[in-house]
């Protein structure tokens, strides 16, 4: 997008838009990637507290 004051109107808002719709995709992929390291970690300390709670049980 440039400076250009003479440049149509509609052309610049399609262009905004078009960025808009390309951070909104980004911002997507990185919450669906945070997701998933949650829900990763979820299950490493679920097996965490289990193998503790054995060790527990052990004493």
């Amino acid at each position: 997008m440039g400076n250009d004051r003479s440049r149509d109107p509609a052309a610049i808002y399609e262009e905004i838009i078009a960025i808009l719709k390309a951070q909104v995709e980004e911002q997507e992929r990185t919450i669906q990637a945070q997701d998933e390291t949650i829900r990763v970690l979820q299950e490493h300390n679920e097996e965490l507290a289990a193998l503790l709670d054995h060790c527990c049980e052990d004493r």
